[in-house]
Formats: C-alpha cells, sequence, structure tokens
C-alpha cells in the first residue's frame, strides 16, 4: 500500500468519525431539548437518552485524546528536527 492510499484511508476513517460523532451530537440535543423522542416515549426514552449521553461523553473523551496525541507527536517530531539541525550545525 503506498503512502496516497494509505493518506486516503486515515482521510476516510477521520471524516466517518466526525460525521459519527456529529449525528450523536445532535441527536442528543434534540432528544435533550423534547424535539426527538428516542425509543417510543416514556421510560425508554429516559433509557436511550441516557446511554446516548454517555455515547457522547466517551466520544467528546476519546477526540480530545486524539487531538492531543496528534499534537505531542507532532511536538516531538519538530523537537526531533531541532535536535538533528543543531547537531549539524555544531558539526
Amino acid at each position: 500500500m503506498d503512502l496516497d492510499s494509505r493518506d486516503l484511508i486515515i482521510q476516510v476513517v477521520l471524516w466517518t468519525c466526525a460525521v459519527v460523532f456529529i449525528a450523536i451530537a445532535v441527536i442528543t440535543l434534540l432528544a435533550l431539548v423534547g424535539k426527538l423522542t428516542l425509543g417510543g416515549g416514556g421510560t425508554r426514552h429516559d433509557y436511550f437518552l441516557k446511554r446516548l449521553f454517555h455515547v457522547l461523553i466517551v466520544a467528546v473523551a476519546v477526540a480530545s485524546v486524539g487531538a492531543f496525541a496528534d499534537f505531542m507527536r507532532s511536538a516531538q517530531k519538530q523537537d526531533n528536527a531541532l535536535v538533528v539541525s543543531t547537531k549539524e550545525e555544531m558539526e
């Protein structure tokens, strides 16, 4: 698999996750304000709303950890490039 197809696969996975995250957020918000009834209403609505809200919280946590990991990875690459350029200047 060449680099371009790997980048394409990564982009597809990222955009799919983004669309799913947005869908979960919209459905949860609509259910919270009462514009959408989950599971036919009643106690089933409360059950599904609670579960959906937990899924939304987990999705936010996963996205945050992913963004932080990406930030740390890019910072590490910058540090490595700085060390290499400093070593080259010293020689």
